[in-house]
């Protein structure tokens, strides 16, 4: 068996007098495509030619807005086309599970409504016809996210059409993982806690008498 990388160039790596188990583990960095390639040597020390070169997938991770990650990986190398990828996600340190499947003709994946917590991926190719596998190394990262510990720069609050109220404030991001909550005050019941949830950044208040406080 046979190993090459984009540094360095085709070396030995092992062999084996056996026809099985057909399979030899290799202890090498992952963070890099590894190329590998099989030759057949008989008993009167005569070698066959060199197997096809399959070569491992890369799988890299960007944040490229908040709340979100870019995956994208090599493909795999070896067989004529590759049938699917699975992409396995870990969330905050738990166990790795399928999360998504995409064509094999597909390099790249987002997820989105991300937390600010680890997430950690691995793809898998799958072979479109035989029940083989080829398992990318692992990649983690915590996408950018927004804390937000400063109170929301509110911009004005004004009667509407002399019925509504309409309060609007500053969203420093849009984001479908996110609500405001409104607490509201008056005269009479003073401050409701929790009195409506808006994803937007304005609120109208219909429940209004706006000739008082």
């Amino acid at each position: 068996l046979y190993h090459e990388t984009a540094s360095n160039p085709w070396n030995f790596i092992g062999s084996s007098n056996q026809i099985l188990p057909n399979y030899f583990s290799h202890n090498t960095p992952t963070n890099l495509v590894n190329h590998y390639t099989a030759v057949q040597e008989d008993s009167c020390n005569l070698f066959s030619d060199s197997s096809i070169v399959h070569s491992t997938i890369l799988l890299g991770s960007t944040t490229p807005d908040f709340q979100k990650v870019d995956l994208n990986w090599t493909r795999y190398y070896g067989w004529n086309n590759v049938g699917s990828y699975d992409i396995f996600r870990s969330e905050d340190g738990a166990p790795y599970q399928l999360y998504d499947s995409v064509a094999g003709d597909i390099l790249s994946y987002q997820d989105s409504n991300l937390c600010n917590v680890l997430y950690s991926y691995y793809v898998v190719a799958n072979h479109p016809a035989e029940n083989f596998q080829s398992r990318s190394n692992k990649s983690s990262i915590v996408p950018d996210f927004v804390v937000y510990t400063s109170p929301i720069d509110v911009e004005h609050t004004s009667v509407s059409i002399n019925e509504n109220i309409i309060t609007r404030w500053n969203a420093p991001i849009q984001s479908d993982l996110t609500y405001y909550n409104i607490d509201r005050w008056d005269d009479y019941s003073e401050w409701v806690i929790n009195y409506d949830h808006i994803s937007g950044s304005a609120y109208i208040d219909t429940n209004v008498n706006v000739n008082v406080k």
